[in-house]
């Protein structure tokens, strides 16, 4: 004998009396499938759900109601065609963002490869107009700079323009070589700077120009590690001090007002060079004394073809930014503290009319040897 769908034995072999409610649902579940009558639970429960007593003769009739007549093809059509409908929005739904997931990470990769592409070109473009790095000196010289557009310094990374009000032109061109300074320069200031020394001057009388050159050591512990092992060569000898050098080059008309200033990190023998142009002016009387500074930032890599390593030019931009900031509060500090009679003493032999008396020119203007006897006389 067969058993019940549930598993367990027969009535008969449970000691079960035949007349028994449960031997003749027993029974009854046996002589269903053994007849194809067998109704599965989902089934069962369709049909109960939707009023059905007896089995349904219509194909698929424990689906619909009872009091309800089966539907005809064109609304099982319509049924079918609502639910491809329903199934290929879903679809639809999954492509459209995976889709857009794949746009926006290619919209990141495309954006990283066409920054560094640029950056390639660009670097190259520089070099190879202007000559190879090794084939270029990268010693600063006395005199107006070269143009920007024509000295290969690659591409502009960050500019900054600022004021310094109060400060007269003339004032500032001797503030920086007397009070910027090894020994003298501000506490603030020598915690970034551990040397500034002049090192080269060159002075004309007619029309005044002064030229004058610097050897400056920065300190590495204001720089950020990451950012110093691109700008300053690890020193070979493990005992050997870092030495971060830098070289500053001031071309000063008083006349015209205007001072363009250079400054790289070459001498430091790093695999990126690093230069700054500064462009210094009197502020026109309209807007009132002081004057105003035009900082730019040039960084390339030192050997042909290279890029510049990640987050470089962005670290560069900061540094900018805060070390401008920190020298612009400086200089204002310094020039209020200083007496006018500290600057306009240095600067009234070059300032002085036709019939005016000669004034011996500074210790290290001397010591230059630039200045001739004949203009300041024998005893200068």
């Amino acid at each position: 004998g067969a058993s019940p769908s549930d598993g367990r034995p027969p009535a008969d072999q449970r000691n079960l009396d035949p007349n028994s409610l449960e031997a003749q649902h027993e029974q009854r579940a046996m002589d269903r499938t053994f007849e194809g009558r067998w109704v599965p639970t989902y089934m069962r429960q369709q049909l109960a759900a939707n009023g059905h007593t007896t089995l349904p003769t219509t194909a698929n009739g424990h689906e619909f109601n009872a009091s309800a007549p089966p539907p005809s093809l064109g609304e099982a059509l319509l049924g079918m065609g609502e639910e491809m409908g329903e199934t290929a929005q879903t679809v639809f739904a999954f492509f459209a963002s995976l889709f857009s997931t794949l746009t926006v990470q290619c919209q990141v990769c495309s954006a990283h490869s066409a920054s560094t592409l640029h950056e390639s070109v660009m670097d190259y473009g520089e070099n190879l107009c202007h000559g190879r790095p090794e084939d270029t000196s990268t010693e600063l010289t006395l005199g107006r700079p070269t143009d920007e557009s024509l000295a290969g310094l690659g591409p502009m990374r960050s500019r900054v323009q600022r004021t310094l009000p109060g400060v007269i032109f003339k004032d500032l061109a001797v503030l920086v070589r007397t009070k910027l300074v090894t020994g003298v320069m501000p506490l603030a200031l020598s915690q970034v700077i551990r040397s500034r020394e002049v090192t080269k001057t060159s002075v004309q009388q007619m029309p005044p120009i002064e030229d004058f050159m610097f050897s400056t050591e920065l300190s590495p512990d204001a720089v950020p590690e990451a950012f110093l092992e691109h700008v300053c060569r690890r020193p070979d000898n493990p005992m050997e001090r870092r030495a971060f050098r830098c070289v500053e080059s001031w071309h000063v008309e008083l006349e015209q007002g205007q001072a363009m200033v250079e400054m790289t990190n070459a001498p430091a023998g790093g695999s990126v060079v690093i230069t700054i142009r500064m462009d210094i002016t009197s502020l026109p009387p309209s807007q009132g004394v002081g004057c105003s500074v035009d900082s730019r930032v040039y960084a390339k890599r030192r050997e042909f073809g290279e890029v510049l390593p990640v987050g470089l030019v962005e670290r560069l931009a900061e540094s900018h930014h805060a070390y401008s900031e920190a020298l612009h509060n400086v200089i204002l500090s310094v020039a209020q503290a200083a007496p006018n009679d500290a600057f306009t003493a240095p600067m009234a032999g070059m300032a002085m009319g036709a019939g005016a008396v000669p004034t011996p020119p500074p210790h290290h203007l001397q010591a230059s040897g630039v200045a001739s006897q004949a203009a300041f006389g024998s005893g200068g």
